[in-house]
């Protein structure tokens, strides 16, 4: 009889065996299966979650680092100044699909007035109002100034217009003739536009202007009084170019409602223009300002931006910036916002690791044992073989095909079973996990670890049902031939030894 007829005829001659090994198989591959199934579901939603976040990132100062070396020394750290050669030994990486290195720092006007964001077209959420919005203004505060928030723009195409953070809706961006010039132009938003009876042509005034608050009270009257300006000069910007925000905003979240407030109210100028003002203001203000008497860098800080091609390139990214930039900087991305459901996947992680590598090395030992023992029971047929001049390699191939035909019915039940039992496991760990975090963690639902100027570009705080929504628990191609591989493998394993065993007695002991 052919050795695989035997194979399948002793499988029916003893249906208990083969049944008991089954279910022990099934069960144990089940954990397997899980195990895999829970590792898989964690990778797809962090993959997934990051793919949805824009792909950037930029310098940051590690602003508590700096704080920290104040209060150690009593003064303001040397920090070295982000230079254009740094930022084009970052470019280098072969992911960077743009980027932009400019000057953020603020200007003031006498003539302008902000401007309150458009609400949606539902309107403001409960809380929120134009009138809200304007309280952070220094005219609403007794005042007749504004601070405006100024960006210098390096290239024709702008960043935040590349990163669809704005678009174009009038006029056009500012040249190239205009920044080789530094000249006086400048680029506003709509809103600002219309409340300020600006359009492409027009010009308004602002001023670069530095108080000495030495000895002055806290009240915002005292801080901007006319009596205590210490250095001033004034310009006329005329306005090239009229753009509209490209992307919605969360009004129920303050942060998302700040970065809404100060990018309607944006002032885009050429960054030497941009880098003049700042450098002029920080001189100034170190003439009046002990503690910026040694600094070496003005508090604005040089901007620079990267646009990366996916969201893998940036974290790579982050890892190549870090052996490049000097001291007390460091790469900003987005990847804190989803820091909450991360924490809780990442402990969901460590626990099918864990229970893998325990599932595979019970399946090893158990299985190991059981075969070791139905293939003692099955000595004197195995001797019977040998004595008839069977070669090793059938009897050895029949064994296999005995077990491993059991082992993939159980295999293929486990993969249904334990995916299916491990998805919804895993979905209430991860729903209480969350829960317990929003019950302890009064900052649960605030985004903690993202610089502000990266804020303009995420999405909205998750919530928890949100959070549950996105995790995915779909066996991926990849998880699947992972399982199979690791659930034959284990079983092979536990074969091979006492198959091994048996196999090393002498045919004429067997028999004896």
């Amino acid at each position: 009889m052919n050795y695989m007829k035997r194979a399948m005829t002793s499988i029916k001659r003893k249906p208990g065996k083969s049944a008991a090994l089954l279910v022990l198989l099934f069960v144990l591959e089940n954990l397997i299966a899980g195990a895999i199934s829970i590792q898989t579901a964690v990778e797809n939603t962090q993959t997934n979650l990051m793919a949805s976040l824009p792909t950037v990132a930029n310098i940051r100062m590690d602003l508590m680092g700096r704080e920290n070396y104040v209060v150690d020394n009593g003064r303001m750290p040397v920090i070295q100044p982000i230079t254009t050669d740094l930022v084009n030994q970052l470019t280098a990486f072969p992911e960077v699909e743009s980027y932009d290195f400019f000057w953020d720092g603020y200007i003031y006007s006498r003539q302008v007035q902000l401007v309150s964001p458009t609400p949606p077209a539902n309107g403001f959420p409960e809380g929120v109002s134009a009138e809200r919005f304007l309280e952070w203004s220094l005219r609403s505060q007794g005042v007749d100034i504004e601070q405006l928030s100024i960006r210098g723009v390096a290239q024709e195409v702008m960043f935040d217009v590349q990163a669809g953070l704005i678009s174009l809706s009038s006029g056009r961006a500012v040249n190239a003739q205009e920044l080789a010039n530094n000249s006086l132009v400048a680029v506003v938003s709509h809103e600002f536009a219309i409340q300020n009876n600006l359009q492409v042509g027009s010009t308004f005034s602002v001023e670069n202007t530095v108080w000495d608050r030495t000895g002055v009270g806290w009240t915002t009257e005292e801080r901007y009084d006319d009596e205590i300006i210490h250095f001033t000069e004034e310009y006329q910007l005329e306005v090239v170019g009229i753009f509209e925000t490209a992307r919605d905003f969360d009004f129920t979240d303050n942060r998302l409602a700040a970065m809404a407030f100060q990018t309607v109210n944006r002032i885009y100028v050429p960054n030497g223009l941009a880098e003049s003002w700042i450098m002029a203001n920080f001189e100034a203000a170190q003439e009046v300002d002990t503690w910026l008497a040694d600094a070496t860098e003005p508090p604005a800080n040089m901007q620079a931006f990267f646009s990366l091609t996916t969201s893998q390139a940036v974290e790579a990214f982050v890892e190549f910036g870090d052996g490049l930039l000097p001291e007390l900087y460091y790469i900003g991305t987005l990847t804190g916002v989803f820091g909450n459901i991360n924490s809780s996947m990442e402990s969901m992680g460590w626990i099918a690791q864990l229970v893998l590598y325990v599932a595979v090395g019970a399946t090893i030992i158990i299985v190991t044992l059981i075969i070791t023992l139905f293939l003692r029971d099955r000595q004197k047929e195995i001797g019977l073989y040998l004595a008839l001049g069977e070669k090793k390699v059938k009897i050895i191939t029949q064994l296999l095909g005995e077990i491993l035909s059991v082992a993939v019915v159980a295999i293929g039940l486990a993969l249904v079973s334990g995916s299916f039992l491990s998805q919804g496991l895993s979905r209430q760990m991860l729903e209480n996990d969350l829960l317990t975090q929003q019950a302890e963690d009064p900052s649960f639902n605030h985004v903690t670890g993202i610089s502000f100027d990266l804020e303009v570009f995420r999405p909205a705080m998750m919530s928890i049902e949100e959070m549950l929504a996105a995790y995915d628990t779909s066996m991926t191609p990849v998880a699947i031939f992972l399982f199979l591989g690791v659930g034959l493998g284990t079983v092979l394993i536990s074969t091979v030894v006492p198959l091994v065993y048996i196999m090393r007695l002498n045919p004429q002991k067997i028999m004896l």
